[in-house]
């Protein structure tokens, strides 16, 4: 039996998270596997009994330890035998002591993160080498460059992902620290200083043939730039993904993605292009995903994208355009899924929806933010698949038929800060199969009856509207069970939940309201009617308390309440006033439902 106990012990304890410093691990002969987040904690040694309840680890197999931010004097004796999958010692200062640490931790360890880490030196980065296992290693933001990294990766042959972020690593031509790393698939250069109007920059990444992700993330702090042929020669046959964000582009040579024309993913936000770049549609046929968020593009031309005949996905948030003609997305009607136009320029308050006509497999469309006055009955014709739309931020009016086409295609439907006072039903009415409705972010200073009667929604956003008020039938007319999210409002009474029917709502969201928990609350609480209610009491009797728990906090507040019991028939949750329902069939159901249960215990 105590064999047994032990065993349960360790299954329990070690499949979960430790928290530092509370170690206690069993005695059991197996070996469990933890995972100890240690991060941001002033963990200072002094004493005996810390160190003995750390080094009661020695021997055991830890997947993962997490030191980051600790600034320890941590005792290097502690890590001999100790077998590590994944150790962060990121952002610490402590140099003697985790220069110490690595040169006595057991070289099986396959993730390494040194993030800001002041203590690396030459020295210590040739002593990495020893980590033949390596998957994983972060040196980001540790000052290094070409001279310094030598050659640090000579022997990480099965390394997959390396970030050197925030370093100097400009090109030199006789120095090329990437040489062995033949199994690197993931490669992270952000804020380098690597030019990229020059084409040797990126010639210290020849024959990384298996790299897949690679990011060059702001590296110009000139001024705008044209980039030249980077890739062209370097044999990255393999380069799915790349990101060149924040670089200042204005301009591509026409050969710039020469040499990489299988990628899929192409990253070019917050540059400052002007136009979408031919370089990247006469070149990257392959492209499945591209983003040109948060550019200068004024217009789009006929044809732009017509050799893109396998992006799903394009993203021309922020920027410029005002119109688009007829045939813009020709080529893509097979293709793309998800559009977004947010924030752009579009002119005179209608929705153009001429150059959508070709988009037959379109799902996701935004046109959030656009000044759009005007959603024509035939805007949504052509897109008969469309499962999420996003219209917020337009000073909208509202017609009966503005979703004409896509009533039985829709699912998340999002029309946030439109300046509404009152919702438009009969629009939201056709629509059938809605999952989510978010009205957030407008002028519903209060909720009156059958507010939204006929509108079918599985969860409906109501957040952030100064909501004070709520009829007791304002959910009158929807068909349950429903989500609602009433967070950041101004209500402070749950009144309005005590005439709904049981099971109605299966979540209700209150945060940040000045929710009053009294008898009425209470007896909310009590009932278990209304699936989970997320929101805490501000009054001082229950100051902080969550509304869900003042049930059990003072049973004598409301002396004179009556709880009658039961259980919801859809959700099997324990309910209340199941008493009050007047159907003899209910009645039956309910004894029932007690007499099955009493012969179960029984």
């Amino acid at each position: 039996m105590l064999i047994f106990r032990c065993i349960i012990l360790c299954s329990v304890v070690f499949s979960s998270t430790w928290s530092c410093p509370d170690l206690d691990p069993c005695s059991c002969s197996s070996k469990p596997v933890l995972t100890i987040d240690c991060s941001d904690r002033k963990m200072f040694f002094h004493g005996q009994d810390n160190y003995n309840n750390f080094s009661k680890l020695q021997g055991l197999y830890i997947h993962e330890l997490n030191l980051r931010n600790t600034n320890s004097i941590l005792p290097p004796q502690i890590f001999v035998d100790l077998q590590i999958h994944k150790l962060d010692i990121s952002e610490n200062k402590n140099i003697e002591n985790y220069k110490n640490i690595l040169e006595i931790i057991d070289d099986s360890l396959e993730e390494l993160n040194l993030k800001t880490a002041s203590f690396l030196s030459q020295s210590v980065l040739k002593n990495l080498g020893r980590f033949k296992n390596l998957t994983f290693l972060s040196l980001e933001g540790n000052m290094l460059n070409m001279t310094i990294l030598g050659d640090t990766f000579s022997n990480f042959h099965h390394l997959q992902n390396l970030d050197l972020s925030d370093n100097t690593l400009n090109y030199q031509m006789n120095s090329n620290p990437f040489d062995g790393l033949e199994s690197l698939q993931v490669l992270h250069l952000k804020s380098t200083k690597i030019s990229l109007d020059n084409t040797n920059s990126l010639c210290f990444l020849k024959n990384l043939t298996s790299l897949n992700v690679l990011n060059i993330d702001r590296n110009n702090g000139a001024g705008e730039i044209k980039v030249v042929p980077l890739f062209k020669g370097n044999n990255m046959f393999s380069l799915k993904r790349l990101s060149l964000c924040s670089n200042k582009i204005a301009l591509f040579e026409h050969t710039a993605f020469q040499g990489i024309e299988q990628l899929e993913i192409l990253d070019l936000s917050e540059n400052l292009l002007r136009t979408v770049p031919l370089s990247v549609t006469s070149i990257l046929f392959n492209l499945t995903h591209l983003n040109l968020s948060s550019n200068k593009i004024q217009y789009l031309s006929e044809r732009t994208f017509t050799n893109l005949t396998k992006l799903q996905y394009l993203n021309l948030q922020r920027n410029k355009i005002n119109s688009f003609p007829r045939y813009a997305f020709l080529g893509l009607g097979n293709s793309l899924q998800t559009l977004d136009l947010s924030s752009n320029k579009l002119i005179g308050g209608y929705f153009w929806v001429i150059g959508l006509m070709d988009l037959h497999s379109l799902l996701n469309l935004n046109i959030s933010y656009n000044f759009i006055k005007h959603i024509q009955n035939d805007s949504f014709d052509t897109t008969a698949y469309l499962q999420v739309l996003d219209i917020s931020g337009n000073p909208l009016i509202f017609t009966d038929t503005m979703f004409s086409g896509i009533e039985a295609s829709l699912k998340k439907l999002f029309v946030k800060s439109v300046g509404m006072e009152h919702v438009p039903l009969i629009p939201l009415q056709t629509i059938s199969e809605l999952d989510d409705l978010d009205l957030s972010n407008n002028r519903l200073e209060s909720l009156h009856s059958m507010f939204l009667t006929g509108v079918k929604a599985k969860h409906i956003y109501l957040q952030n509207m100064n909501i004070s008020e709520i009829s007791k039938l304002a959910f009158t007319g929807i068909k349950g069970p429903i989500s609602i999210f009433l967070d950041d409002n101004n209500i402070s009474s749950l009144r309005f939940l005590e005439e709904s029917v049981s099971c109605f709502f299966s979540e209700i969201s209150l945060r940040n309201n000045p929710i009053i928990c009294d008898c009425t609350a209470f007896s909310i609480s009590a009932s278990g009617r209304h699936g989970h209610v997320i929101g805490k009491c501000i009054n001082d009797d229950f100051v902080g308390k969550s509304i869900n728990m003042i049930s059990s906090v003072d049973k004598n507040l409301c002396e004179d309440l009556e709880v009658n019991s039961g259980w919801c028939s859809k959700t099997g949750k324990f309910i209340s006033n199941i008493a009050s329902l007047n159907n003899g069939y209910h009645a039956v159901l309910y004894l029932l439902l007690m007499y099955s249960t009493f012969i179960l215990i029984s």
